[in-house]
């Protein structure tokens, strides 16, 4: 189920596909603010590789998890990139 955080870039690069990457980076390139929103449903993980085709920085937002390993385990996959 979390097989993607272990991804290395170059599988994630042939697993994943983004359309249109260019629209969100034209308007970074150009001062814009953007808020890219999507829900917590299917592979909602694949956002951890963003930052591969995407340009700008990018924060995520989320709730602390409880047990603490685990928590480690996916803040450090969700900031590898």
């Amino acid at each position: 189920r979390y097989k993607s955080f272990f991804y290395k870039e170059k599988l994630i690069e042939k697993r994943y596909k983004y359309k249109n990457p260019e629209l969100v980076n034209s308007l970074v390139k150009e001062g814009k603010s953007i808020a890219l929103v999507g829900a917590h449903q299917a592979n909602w993980e694949w956002s951890i590789s963003l930052p591969l085709v995407l340009n700008g920085n990018i924060y995520g937002a989320y709730t602390k998890l409880g047990n603490k390993y685990f928590e480690k385990a996916v803040r450090d996959s969700r900031e590898k990139f």
